[in-house]
């Protein structure tokens, strides 16, 4: 890993588990290209868990479920195939892909069940150039694409995402979230 300062981090909702992203020196982005995402358990330093295999592009941003048990995050492989929101299982170390999607997300927020994910596309998505998107992760299903509008950064009224009581956008996740002691 390299600069703290410029590592990219996520702490779960207990706190026992980091995930982060070193991105190139100096480069803020929605993506990083040739970047790894790292995770592990704050009871267990020793093993660290790399995230992505052969990522050509990575998201900066990702969030871990709840409940802990998954990570989800953006990449896009080589030859830009395979580009879609991923989740990796923390238990079973699988990772698989939720929903194929060509261009980046960000803004990742679980519902507090861990049973959805909501997120918004930062290119075309589904439907439009910014999309708010709502996605059961057992099963992929979309329950709600809509669009996002961008200078208002809030969640959509008619969006399952509204009822989740949450502040929206969520917190950056900067080194400062997770060098706290929570």
């Amino acid at each position: 890993m390299g600069d703290p300062w410029q590592i990219h981090c996520e702490r779960s909702a207990n706190g026992g588990l980091i995930a982060c992203i070193d991105p190139p020196t100096g480069l803020e982005s929605v993506l990083y290209a040739e970047s790894n995402l790292y995770w592990f358990r704050l009871d267990n330093l020793g093993e660290v868990h790399r995230v992505v295999t052969d990522p050509v592009w990575i998201g900066s941003d990702f969030a871990f479920s709840p409940d802990g048990r998954y990570l989800a995050f953006w990449q896009c492989s080589k030859g830009q195939s395979g580009c879609g929101i991923y989740l990796q299982d923390t238990t079973t170390l699988k990772t698989n892909e939720l929903i194929s999607l060509a261009h980046a997300a960000t803004f990742f927020m679980w519902s507090p069940d861990s049973r959805d994910l909501a997120f918004v596309g930062t290119g075309q998505t589904l439907r439009s150039a910014r999309d708010f998107v709502v996605v059961r992760v057992d099963t992929g299903e979309i329950l709600y694409d809509g669009p996002f509008v961008w200078p208002d950064m809030s969640i959509p009224p008619d969006s399952p995402a509204y009822h989740w009581g949450m502040s929206f956008p969520p917190p950056d996740n900067e080194f400062g979230s997770c060098a706290q002691t929570r």
